[in-house]
C-alpha cells in the first residue's frame, strides 16, 4: 500500500471514529437499550423478521449469545419471537410497535446531531461528501431500505 492510500484509511477511521462517538452520545440520551440491542432492532427493522440463526450471523455473534440479547429486548417489550411459520423447528424475531419507537427515537436523536455537523460543511462540497458517503456505505453492505415507522 502506498502513503497516500494509508493515509486515506487513517482519514476514514478519523471520521468513523466520530460517527461512532454521535451514535454512542445520542442512545446514552435517549434510550434504555444497548448498542447492541439497538444493533439488533435496526436489523430486523431494515431486513424484516429474521431466524435466530439468521440474527447471530447479522450481528457476528455466537448464537447463545445472540439469544441472550434477544430474550433481553422480548422482556423489554421491543422485539417478540414465534415459531417460524415455515420450519417448527426455529424461531422468527421481530421488531414490536414498541421497538420500532424506540429506533426512531434513537435515529431522530442522531440525525438531528448529524444534521448540526452537515450544516456547517459549506453547500457547493455536500454533494461530493454525499457521494462519498453512499459509496462507504455501500461497499461496506449496508442495507439502504428506508425503516418503517421513521420519518425525517
Amino acid at each position: 500500500m502506498d502513503d497516500d492510500f494509508d493515509a486515506f484509511v487513517d482519514d476514514a477511521l478519523y471520521a468513523s471514529r466520530a460517527f461512532v462517538a454521535v451514535a454512542v452520545r445520542t442512545m446514552a440520551r435517549s434510550s434504555e437499550i444497548t448498542i447492541p440491542q439497538h444493533r439488533a432492532l435496526l436489523e430486523l427493522a431494515l431486513r424484516g423478521p429474521q431466524r435466530l440463526t439468521s440474527m447471530s450471523s447479522l450481528l457476528g455473534m455466537p448464537l447463545s449469545g445472540t439469544s441472550r440479547l434477544c430474550d433481553r429486548l422480548i422482556a423489554k417489550g421491543l422485539m417478540r419471537k414465534r415459531p417460524d411459520p415455515h420450519s417448527g423447528r426455529s424461531i422468527e424475531l421481530s421488531v414490536t410497535p414498541s421497538g420500532e419507537e424506540q429506533i426512531a427515537l434513537i435515529l431522530h436523536a442522531r440525525r438531528g446531531e448529524l444534521a448540526d455537523a452537515l450544516a456547517k460543511i459549506p453547500a457547493e462540497a455536500r454533494g461530493a461528501l454525499r457521494n462519498a458517503l453512499t459509496l462507504i456505505a455501500d461497499s461496506l453492505g449496508e442495507p439502504r431500505e428506508p425503516l418503517a415507522g421513521v420519518t425525517s
